[in-house]
């Protein structure tokens, strides 16, 4: 479920609210900037979801396209011949033959 966002939010005034909610007057906020790989904003979901409304006007449900399970087949298969072989070295050797440079 992802509710609907009807303007954006500060994370600054989310935490002075949870602090006002917590009934504390002591907790300190520490901006720390912004660090490697940390983003402004936030995708929520992406082209492999479809929008599916609710009976609540701001309450949706995000549906993953399920399609591409198909293609996991071969590797499933895959992962289940490993799992069957009778020794560790079997194994390893089975999967050097895909993974060459797979080392243990």
């Amino acid at each position: 479920y992802i509710l609907e966002i009807v303007q954006p939010v500060k994370i600054l005034d989310v935490a002075k609210r949870m602090i006002e909610l917590s009934g504390s007057t002591d907790i300190p906020i520490v901006f720390t900037g912004i660090r490697p790989g940390e983003k402004l904003h936030e995708k929520l979901v992406d082209n492999s979801f479809s929008l599916v409304p609710t009976d609540h006007t701001l309450v949706n449900v995000y549906l993953e396209d399920t399609s591409y399970i198909s293609t996991l087949r071969p590797v499933e298969n895959y992962l289940e011949t490993v799992k069957n072989l009778k020794n560790e070295s079997d194994a390893l050797e089975f999967i050097r033959l895909f993974i060459p440079e797979f080392k243990s």
